[in-house]
């Protein structure tokens, strides 16, 4: 669906795609990502105290972990929030229990073209990946195979091999052992029915299992970095959440709730909200080629040329947004009286799943499995950044890749007891 531009055929996609995505769907998918995330914060209270979670562990100290100047342990929590997010697409999607979390590795099987497996670290496959590809992304179909070509045995060319026996792993082995249970997967056309006799051809299952993985994984693990990033640097907004929590929800769903009890706590929706106007996971315009001659901004844009408008700058624009700079959850609530001349801004300005046919179709699932994932970890414990991360406008390092990737994010997690 990502990868063709014919309309026809994104629309034919997308229509059966939508099933997965469903409410139904979603709902059902939501003890697979709580399972995830109870094993993520037993991970999380290791490393807050600086001990391995098993002795496959790789974040060991200095790489992982460090005493900071006053003798606190402080580690980088966003490998972390990249296995959980690898864990639960693999669960939702294919049953396949990666189980990265419980082992402290990214490490992950992998099926050859060949037939042989191997494993293969998952993270460095799949930004190798999008940084090889995305300067490609923009030549001519000629050039591109040309380029491939000639780079074939770049290391970069390896990593999309990498990724692409990740995908074939998981749809093969899902394909060949169905699970009891439903999964995402399971909404696919693999067999022919009587309402579809031409069940999806395994190219296009491929094609469409890659861009799950790709979007399951890392604009996932790019949110919940950026939104637990903002909270550890505005302590006030952190604390006001957590009691807005834990005044919503009963002893019994604490810290793991449901994200339908979750639904009705417009705070934390504010909050990931405001997280995705100060630091969208994709930064830059998403390209669109006009189709006719229109007018932009006052601009005539003749048809046939590709135009992008960069969602960081339409996020931070003075004249849509007083403070841009400055994360404040309340701007979207409209009994908070914060900025109230602005609210139609946010609504027509602020768009980090982009808007139309092309808009992405995972919304209601990431939107379930950040509040999930960020209410559980702001319940448990108390972040505050170590000295060596900058708050406020400077904040921390981001590699553009596809997406605007943190490069570390580097805290201190107090295990809270109540």
């Amino acid at each position: 669906m990502a990868q063709t531009t014919s309309r026809s055929d994104h629309a034919k996609k997308r229509r059966w795609m939508s099933n997965i995505f469903s409410a139904k769907e979603i709902t059902a998918m939501e003890p697979r990502v709580q399972e995830r995330v109870e094993v993520l914060l037993r991970s999380v209270k290791a490393k807050s105290r600086g001990g391995p979670v098993a002795e496959t562990d790789e974040y060991g100290f200095g790489k992982g972990w460090r005493h900071d100047k006053n003798g606190r342990v402080v580690f980088d929590v966003r490998p972390w929030l990249n296995m959980l997010s690898y864990d639960a697409i693999a669960a939702m999607f294919w049953s396949e229990t990666y189980g990265c979390l419980e082992r402290g590795s990214d490490l992950v099987p992998a099926l050859r073209s060949t037939g042989n497996r191997d494993n293969v670290h998952a993270m460095a496959s799949f930004h190798g990946t999008t940084g090889f590809l995305i300067p490609l992304a923009h030549l001519t179909a000629e050039w591109d195979a040309i380029a491939k070509r000639i780079f074939r045995y770049a290391k970069g060319s390896q990593r999309v091999d990498d990724f692409g026996s990740m995908v074939r792993y998981l749809v093969t082995r899902r394909i060949e052992s169905p699970p009891k249970t439903p999964d995402l997967f399971s909404s696919i056309p693999v067999t022919p029915t009587e309402k579809r006799p031409y069940p999806v051809p395994l190219a296009e299952i491929m094609a469409e299992c890659t861009t799950m993985l790709d979007a399951g994984n890392d604009t996932t693990q790019t949110s919940l970095t950026n939104a637990l990033y903002h909270l550890s640097d505005y302590p006030r907004t952190q604390d006001k959440l957590r009691e807005i929590l834990r005044s919503a929800l009963p002893a019994e769903s604490r810290p793991v709730a449901s994200y339908q009890q979750l639904q009705h706590v417009p705070y934390l929706r504010a909050v990931l909200d405001e997280s995705f106007r100060c630091r969208p996971p994709v930064n830059f315009g998403l390209p669109r080629k006009t189709v006719e001659a229109t007018t932009i901004a006052g601009h005539t844009i003749p048809a046939g040329v590709t135009i992008s408008s960069p969602l960081s700058s339409l996020h931070h624009d003075r004249r849509l947004f007083s403070e841009p700079q400055k994360f404040i959850p309340e701007r979207w609530l409209p009994d908070a009286d914060i900025y109230p001349d602005e609210h139609h801004n946010l609504k027509d300005f602020v768009h980090p799943f982009s808007l139309g046919g092309r808009a992405c179709i995972g919304r209601n699932l990431a939107y379930m499995e950040l509040s999930i994932v960020i209410a559980a970890l702001i319940l448990e414990f108390e972040w505050s950044l170590d000295d060596s991360v900058h708050g406020g406008d400077k904040g921390i390092e981001i590699i553009e890749r596809l997406n605007s990737n943190p490069k570390e994010l580097w805290v201190h997690a107090r295990l809270l007891v109540v």
